[in-house]
């Protein structure tokens, strides 16, 4: 039988599968990613060479799973507005991570340069400090030698990438999230590149998901020598596109952050300028979305610091907790997704805390904060495209909960459709090789539906008295 191997680079570990005929058939592997964190001056960066040497380790504790095995293609996803800076041969300094934020000291120069309302119309992204465009300038201004030196800009999945065959391409969903690429025809934005004086050699041919790039050719990974490389995406887009019923669909990707994702046609006009805009996986059109904000991040804070693991958490949040977490109200999720809101938004906290509450109020007030900023979110959207979405497609880390998914329907008033992250990811890697392997059968991802119960429409009361509370919190909080 043929498979795929399937490699998700994130933002704090590698995920490697291996796919079969079902899910059992498949085999998993993952490692911890290590970062260099520097609170004092918003850096988060990795160091390339040992992210290199566990992804050559988790290669081959998959591959020993299954010793007869040898791939028939390989497949990658990784995170979005994370990039290495290479020349020719190696990478010039650290990899700079998604959550970087040193790009806020460039706000002022671009923003004296363009408008934001411009930005936006030109790239479908308002000003955010951990897209790559403020990072490239802030590294620019920050460390002129080193801006000098590398020759490639390489996100994660292109640097993978490129460490296994020797060919620099840029993937297009991750060039389309970077806010260096202009909406409308979704390529470089040379008006852009021109406005801050970037270098253009830096910007690579782009690359659709389910192209070709190369061959593995890299002696450190024998085993996977002469098999063929298959363009992936981001890890929204890909496992979006993987968990889609329908082209129609909006799909809510549970993970740190908590990304919401429809497709459309048209290029959507918002007066507000709220949804973050790019190029979809395959299709033709954009893909369009929010963000519930740092929701995973927030469930994981708590949790280390009180000791519980996720599903000890979980657990003790649905048997030792009621509806409306006992009055608090967890201030840890963003149910406005804009410029203004963003650059506001506020430290992990809790109102209404008392000492009547325990452990279990407040996981229960984080996981609630998340349903409720999916619904203002998924509202949104909704109002942007002038659509109802009349049911929800859930995938990533928070759907093997099944009590969380069913909070989400009840939350939304929607039927919500349960997609776990493995079925997501194999559907879509699977997909992609067909096209070139047509032995490789595209696996069939196993699906929960959850209706909406209408015995708890007293979330209604408490999803309002989030919204009002959370922009109380923006409002009145010191800038």
């Amino acid at each position: 039988m043929k498979r795929v191997l399937v490699l998700d680079i994130g933002g704090s570990s590698i995920k490697a599968w291996l796919s079969g005929s079902t899910v059992e058939d498949c085999h998993s592997a993952s490692h911890s990613l290590p970062l260099k964190i520097d609170l004092e001056n918003g850096l988060t960066e990795f160091d390339p060479t040992i992210w290199w040497s566990i992804v050559q380790k988790t290669v081959a504790s998959i591959l020993s799973k299954q010793s007869h095995v040898r791939p028939s293609a390989v497949i990658i996803s990784s995170i979005r507005q994370g990039f290495v800076l290479c020349n020719s041969t190696d990478e010039i300094g650290f990899g700079i991570h998604n959550a970087d934020k040193r790009g806020i000291i460039s706000a002022k120069q671009v923003n004296e340069k363009i408008a934001w309302n411009d930005l936006y119309d030109l790239t479908g992204h308002w000003f955010a400090p951990q897209l790559p465009l403020p990072k490239l300038i802030a590294i620019k201004q920050q460390d002129p030698k080193r801006w000098q030196k590398f020759t490639q800009l390489m996100f994660v999945h292109d640097w993978l990438a490129w460490r296994l065959t020797g060919v620099w391409r840029n993937e297009r969903t991750l060039a389309t999230t970077s806010q260096l690429c202009n909406v409308n025809d979704q390529k470089w934005a040379c008006q852009l590149i021109n406005l801050f004086d970037l270098k253009h050699e830096i910007f690579g041919e782009l690359i659709k998901s389910g192209e070709i790039i190369g061959v593995i050719n890299c002696k450190e990974i024998p085993n996977l020598q002469g098999v063929k490389l298959i363009a992936g995406a981001g890890d929204a887009h890909f496992l979006a596109h993987g968990a889609r019923l329908d082209i129609s669909d909006t799909v809510v990707v549970t993970g740190s952050t908590t990304p919401i994702q429809t497709i459309t046609r048209k290029l959507p006009l918002d007066k507000k300028r709220r949804p973050w805009i790019s190029a979809p996986v395959t299709e033709t059109g954009w893909a369009v979305e929010m963000n519930a904000g740092y929701t995973g991040a927030a469930l994981d804070w708590l949790l280390r610091n009180i000791g519980w693991t996720i599903p000890e958490g979980l657990d003790a949040a649905w048997s030792d907790s009621i509806v409306g977490a006992r009055g608090v109200i967890a201030l840890t999720a963003c149910p406005k997704w804009d410029q203004e809101t963003w650059s506001g938004s506020l430290p992990f906290s809790f109102t209404g805390l008392s000492t009547g509450h325990n452990r279990s109020d407040l996981v229960r007030a984080i996981v609630e904060a998340h349903a409720f900023s999916i619904r203002a979110n998924l509202e949104g959207l909704d109002e942007t495209l002038s659509q109802t979405s009349e049911h929800l497609v859930l995938t990533g880390g928070w759907v093997s909960d099944s009590n969380f998914c069913q909070l989400v329907a009840d939350v939304t008033k929607r039927v919500v459709y349960s997609v776990p992250s493995i079925d997501a990811s194999l559907k879509a890697s699977t997909f992609f090789v067909n096209q070139h392997i047509p032995e490789i059968i595209p696996h069939h991802a196993s699906t929960t539906t959850f209706e909406p119960s209408t015995k708890n429409s007293t979330y209604d009361h408490f999803f309002s008295k989030y919204c009002e509370m959370y922009e109380h919190s923006i409002l009145t909080t010191p800038k």
